[in-house]
């Protein structure tokens, strides 16, 4: 059986190949990418909304511009990827290696970063929800696990101030954030822990964002 990897706007086979019998049908298109990968294939525009990449060796990969929406890519290797322009929203990128991947103008509306290693990774220009847009050196700030659940506390330093996750709250601003906070935690252990958490994020911000 052969499985084809094709272009997002074009329908052009950027790849193709054969499929052993023993990889299972919902692992055709990881096997499918990771091959492409490794002879260098060129990836860009590639439609891979939905694709399930869990553990899948993309380190390196020319992914740019490719719709990636909705990809399970939790613990994937993208280390040194170029996603500049990838549609990445709604995607699971928790734990996954983005080590100097360019993220460059890439859409991150709702994805997942929890755990992910942004180490050397380039964010500017990659977009949240409401056009919000990352700048500064170094614009996704991580601290956990944190609070009750426990789960990693993200602060993205946007061009509209600062947005963060907490659990299933998602891209949300620091005061409807600490409105949550009082309601659910009030000045109990988590509670605490989450201000001092955001006095960091805050010195976090004074020292990488954009200066006025």
């Amino acid at each position: 059986m052969k499985h084809q990897i094709k272009n997002r706007i074009t329908s052009k086979v950027l790849f193709e190949c054969d499929i052993p019998d023993d990889v299972e049908t919902v692992n055709e298109v990881k096997y499918a990418l990771a091959k492409a990968v490794k002879e260098k294939a060129t990836m860009s525009h590639a439609g891979l909304s939905g694709a399930d990449l869990y553990y899948a060796n993309l380190s390196g990969a020319d992914l740019s511009n490719a719709i990636l929406s909705n990809a399970y890519l939790s613990r994937a290797n993208l280390s040194g990827a170029d996603l500049t322009g990838a549609d990445l929203s709604r995607a699971n990128l928790s734990n996954a290696d983005l080590s100097r991947a360019n993220l460059s103008n890439a859409d991150l509306t709702g994805a997942d970063l929890s755990g992910a290693d942004l180490n050397g990774a380039k964010l500017n220009g990659a977009k949240l929800k409401n056009n919000e847009v990352l700048v500064g050196n170094r614009p996704i700030f991580s601290i956990g696990p944190i609070g009750s659940r426990p789960d990693n506390f993200i602060a993205y330093i946007t061009d509209k101030g600062i947005r963060l996750d907490a659990g299933c709250k998602k891209n949300i601003t620091l005061e409807e954030f600490e409105g949550l906070l009082s309601e659910t935690h009030g000045n109990n252990v988590h509670g605490r822990e989450y201000r001092a958490a955001l006095a960091l994020i805050s010195i976090h911000h004074e020292l990488w964002g954009v200066k006025k």
